[in-house]
């Protein structure tokens, strides 16, 4: 069956109706559906396409060509950059990015770079995961993450899981939802001692650590949505 010449219900319901019901079918229908010869809904199909990517970086990188997994569509990173790169790509909207950064990666300077800088002024929602294996003996870096206030809007969520993490911590992106420190046993120090200086921001809802820097009891200005 070729979907690109079925009409569908695209010409009978308004548009609004018909992306609700694109965002609904598996993907992999989606993908199909991007290939119809009828304009609206192919640009519909596409925006559904790619509202959910995912990303991962390791090393040595990881060459598989797109492909989707559960509710997000994993794409490499050429791919992703030639995506972000094309004439067509602000008519995407990209309710979320989730960013897989292994320990194999030494300098991660991805979130600094202007493609990510593109993708900030589209994306909802940008999820950000650090992983290292517990003999990994490497130290999270806190400048992976972007300097630049407008980038770090987009970011809602972060989680670490690191063996070190440097306690010298920057204030955390404006718009952060979830913070997750989820492993640092080298990290241990007392409340007398010198501890970071967690600035919540006002957004964040839900904070895990398993690093036994201070008790709760010794951050201010918790946020009231905690």
């Amino acid at each position: 069956m070729d979907m690109r010449k079925i009409p569908l219900f695209c010409d009978a319901l308004p548009s609004e109706v018909v992306e609700k019901i694109v965002f609904h079918l598996p993907l992999s229908t989606v993908a199909e559906l991007m290939k119809s010869e009828n304009a609206s809904l192919a640009l519909v199909a596409r925006r559904c396409y790619y509202s959910n990517i995912k990303l991962q970086f390791d090393y040595p990188p990881d060459y598989e060509r797109s492909h989707i997994s559960d509710k997000f569509l994993s794409m490499n990173v050429s791919d992703f950059e030639a995506l972000v790169n094309s004439d067509t790509f602000s008519q995407l909207h990209i309710k979320k990015l989730l960013i897989n950064v292994y320990a194999h990666i030494e300098n991660f300077t991805f979130l600094h770079e202007k493609v990510f800088a593109k993708v900030s002024l589209v994306v909802t929602n940008v999820i950000l995961e650090f992983y290292a294996d517990h003999e990994y003996h490497t130290v999270f870096s806190w400048d992976w993450l972007p300097s630049s206030p407008p980038v770090q809007e987009c970011i809602r969520e972060i989680s670490i899981l690191y063996s070190y993490i440097d306690s010298d911590m920057p204030p955390l992106p404006p718009n952060l939802c979830k913070f997750n420190l989820l492993y640092g046993r080298q990290n241990y120090c007392d409340d007398n001692a010198s501890a970071p200086k967690i600035v919540f921001p006002p957004s964040l809802q839900k904070f895990v650590s398993e690093i036994p820097w201070r008790s709760i009891s010794a951050y201010a200005k918790l946020p009231s949505t905690f």
